[in-house]
C-alpha cells in the first residue's frame, strides 16, 4: 500500500466528510480519501477560509502522528457532531483573515491529542456555529506564538497541565461555559517540553470554570468572567 510520512493538502476552504461536491477552491476529503494518510508521521490541512466537519465525520486517530488544521475557522454542519484525533494536534492559523465574529449554532467537535501535546497557536483561530468544542490531551495543552481561540458557546480543555513556549500570548474567548480541568496523562516517563517563560495567558467567558495546572513562570494569568468564576 501507500506509504506516507508527511502530507500538506491546502485549499481556499476544506470539508471533511461526505457531502456534496466540491465546489471550485474548495477540497472535500471523505473517509476513504483519508484512509491511505491514517498512519502518516504528519497531516497539514491548511484553508485559507475555515474547515467545515459534515455531521458524524472523524479525522484521524491513534496512528497519525501529528494532525494540524491550519484556518481562521473551525466548524461542523449544523446539528452535527464530528471529532478529529492524531498522537499530537496542532491548531493554528499561519495567515488566513479572520472575517467576522465567532457566531453561535449548535454542532459539537471534540479535539484530541492522545499522547503528545495539543498546540494551540500561532494565530487566531475561530470555533463556528458551535455549542461545544472540547479540547482533551493526553499529555499538556501548549500555547504557542500569539493568537487565541474564540467561540460564541462553550469550551472545555482537559489535560494533565496548560503550559505555553517562550513570550507566547494567547487568549481562550468563550461566550458560554470555558473549562479547564486537570486529567490524568498518557503513559509516564514521555519526555515533557518546560515550560516557557514570560508567556501570557487570557482566559475570558460568560462563566469560568479553572481546575488545570497552568505552568507559567515568570509569565501573566488573566481570568475575566461575566457570570460565575
Amino acid at each position: 500500500g501507500l506509504q506516507v510520512a508527511a502530507l500538506e493538502l491546502g485549499a481556499g476552504r476544506i470539508l471533511i466528510g461526505e457531502g456534496e461536491a466540491a465546489r471550485p477552491g474548495e477540497l472535500r476529503l471523505n473517509e476513504r480519501q483519508l484512509q491511505p494518510f491514517l498512519s502518516a508521521d504528519s497531516l497539514a490541512l491548511r484553508s485559507q477560509s475555515e474547515i467545515i466537519f459534515e455531521a458524524g465525520a472523524r479525522l484521524g486517530g491513534a496512528g497519525l502522528g501529528r494532525l494540524i488544521l491550519d484556518a481562521a475557522a473551525l466548524g461542523v454542519r449544523e446539528g452535527g457532531q464530528a471529532s478529529a484525533a492524531a498522537r499530537q494536534l496542532e491548531l493554528r492559523n499561519r495567515g488566513a483573515a479572520v472575517t467576522a465574529a465567532a457566531a453561535p449554532g449548535s454542532g459539537r467537535l471534540s479535539l484530541a491529542a492522545l499522547e503528545g501535546p495539543l498546540q494551540i497557536g500561532p494565530g487566531r483561530v475561530q470555533l463556528q456555529g458551535l455549542a461545544g468544542t472540547e479540547l482533551l490531551a493526553g499529555q499538556e495543552i501548549r500555547l504557542s506564538g500569539v493568537g487565541g481561540l474564540q467561540t460564541a458557546d462553550d469550551l472545555s480543555l482537559a489535560a494533565p497541565r496548560v503550559a505555553a513556549d517562550t513570550g507566547a500570548r494567547q487568549e481562550l474567548q468563550a461566550a458560554g461555559l470555558l473549562a479547564l480541568q486537570r486529567r490524568d496523562g498518557a503513559a509516564a516517563g514521555q519526555a515533557v517540553a518546560a515550560a516557557g517563560q514570560g508567556a501570557q495567558l487570557s482566559l475570558s467567558a460568560g462563566e469560568l470554570r479553572q481546575g488545570a495546572v497552568i505552568e507559567l513562570p515568570s509569565g501573566q494569568l488573566a481570568l475575566q468572567a461575566q457570570g460565575a468564576l
